[in-house]
């Protein structure tokens, strides 16, 4: 069709899972609920396991933003995908409590914020095909801004790595959208913390890369992803 310049494929989101470290909670100190006074994370994802016990004591609210139809994404807001095992609750935790291997080194865990979920993907981490990514962004961020106004923080820790931002090339969909929510609501003061991917160098070992960090994501095949290329993200990402 002549008038149509452009088709985007729906976004994939991608993350990795590392290995997990278990700890026997009943041996660890849990504060019961965390202060009302915190600042308010909202984590955009896969949903968090509300009932676990190093959540339950931060969350304030879970809501699950399916596609229009609701017939893509089914379930509540805590059931989170099944697909990844929990990608949502294991970002849920860092941003509770944020050295989390400090908590399991001194058995005390002790929430840093108020912590809010949205749910945008389904049991097997998708998003909906016949659904923009955009809308689920836009009504779950409205929702909490509206609801809460302690929200402060939005993290978004979905990105397509099918999607390397080329240098000098323009920022793609899901980031302007990015872009074009936090200008809507800048009156707010609200920061934007994105996924710019996952790069692990295959000539550093692991206490290398630890040791190296972030020189090497310097490198020439180190990328950002969408949606991180938005102008915010950028600047959040100076700013840490």
């Amino acid at each position: 069709i002549d008038y149509v310049k452009e088709i985007d494929r729906r976004p994939a989101p991608a993350f990795e899972m590392l290995d997990l470290v278990r700890a026997e909670l009943p041996d660890c100190k849990i504060e019961e609920a965390a202060q009302d006074d915190l600042v308010g994370v909202l984590i955009i994802d896969s949903g968090v396991a509300g009932l676990h016990p190093l959540i339950r004591p931060a969350l304030g609210d879970a809501q699950v933003f399916p596609d229009r139809l609701r017939e893509k994404i089914t379930g509540g807001a805590e059931d989170g995908d099944e697909k990844t095992g929990g990608h949502g609750t294991a970002v849920a935790g860092i941003a509770i409590y944020g050295d989390v291997g400090a908590g399991v080194a001194s058995r005390t865990f002790r929430p840093l914020v108020n912590l809010f979920s949205a749910r945008v993907t389904d049991s097997n981490n998708e998003y909906d095909e016949d659904e923009l990514i955009e809308h689920q962004l836009d009504e779950a961020i409205g929702y909490f801004l509206e609801h809460y106004p302690s929200v402060k923080v939005i993290n978004i820790s979905l990105g397509d790595d099918g999607l390397a931002y080329p240098d000098g090339g323009y920022q793609f969909r899901l980031a302007a959208a990015i872009d074009e929510i936090a200008w809507r609501h800048r009156d707010r003061e609200i920061v934007f913390v994105l996924s710019a991917g996952n790069f692990y160098p295959q000539n550093l070992s692991d206490e290398e890369v630890k040791q190296q960090y972030p020189g090497y994501l310097k490198a020439d095949d180190a990328r950002i992803i969408s949606p991180a290329t938005s102008a915010i993200a950028l600047t959040v990402g100076r700013l840490s």
